[in-house]
């Protein structure tokens, strides 16, 4: 009889319908419009607790290419914690699209993306082929942070938004921390 290996299988990407979504908390509206930030939202964990699942990148980029033509791909990194797909929609229309690095969160923003806090754009015609992932709309990113549930971060993240403190939800979903 061998061993049985004890390497830990990769972790499965996150996208909304597979079976590890649902148990995740996403952002989200409650009762009375108050924004509840999940739990690992911003990109940081303690060095001793296990790393976020990634999101399904790959799911995102086919999406992308599903909307137009995919003229760039951002990868995420150290910083931002996000990544980007700069879209062309029809013959001139570019498009910004980003995407949370640990949660299916999406937002559309202005082009070119050279600051660290991106200009947010509704665009709810594209919103629906990003089926699978949480397009989020102006007014619930520029939710002023007082405003919004926090209870679900960990001290990490709490410490991250003491020291950067960021204004609004979106400045913390989408953030270039390092």
């Amino acid at each position: 009889m061998t061993e049985a290996s004890t390497t830990a299988p990769a972790p499965t990407p996150l996208v909304r319908g597979s079976p590890l979504f649902s148990a995740v908390s996403y952002l989200r509206f409650r009762i009375f419009g108050v924004v509840q930030l999940p739990r690992g939202v911003t990109g940081f964990w303690h060095v001793h607790s296990p790393p976020p699942v990634p999101v399904d990148v790959r799911t995102f980029k086919t999406l992308g290419y599903s909307v137009g033509r995919v003229l760039e791909f951002r990868p995420a990194g150290v910083t931002p914690n996000f990544h980007l797909l700069v879209i062309r929609v029809g013959y001139s229309d570019d498009v910004g699209v980003i995407c949370n690095s640990t949660l299916p969160l999406l937002a559309f923003v202005t082009l070119p993306l050279d600051s660290w806090l991106p200009t947010f754009i509704d665009r709810p015609d594209l919103a629906p082929s990003f089926h699978g992932f949480d397009v989020l709309t102006t007014a619930a990113l520029s939710t002023p942070l007082s405003s919004c549930d926090l209870s679900m971060l960990t001290d990490v993240e709490h410490h991250h938004i003491r020291y950067w403190r960021p204004a609004t939800a979106g400045e913390v979903i989408f953030n270039s921390w390092d």
